[in-house]
């Protein structure tokens, strides 16, 4: 059995409304970073409303902000 590290956790906010239109765009970002890092687990969780679940308020309060 061979030890691996835990997965990756992102966090996103959009403008975009268009659930089918995130769905695109989420592909498209994981096939980019897939290509830049290779691939790995890796979880998304994208808010694209006003609604405040317990996962964004984690998320902002221990997270580490890229950009």
């Amino acid at each position: 059995m061979s030890k691996r590290g835990g997965d990756i956790d992102l966090y996103a906010e959009s403008s975009i409304k268009d659930p089918e239109q995130i769905i695109k765009s989420k592909s498209k970002f994981f096939k980019k970073l897939y290509m830049t890092i290779g691939e790995q687990k890796i979880d998304l969780v994208v808010k694209f409303d006003d609604t405040n679940l317990l996962i964004y308020e984690i998320a902002k309060k221990e997270g580490i902000q890229l950009l």
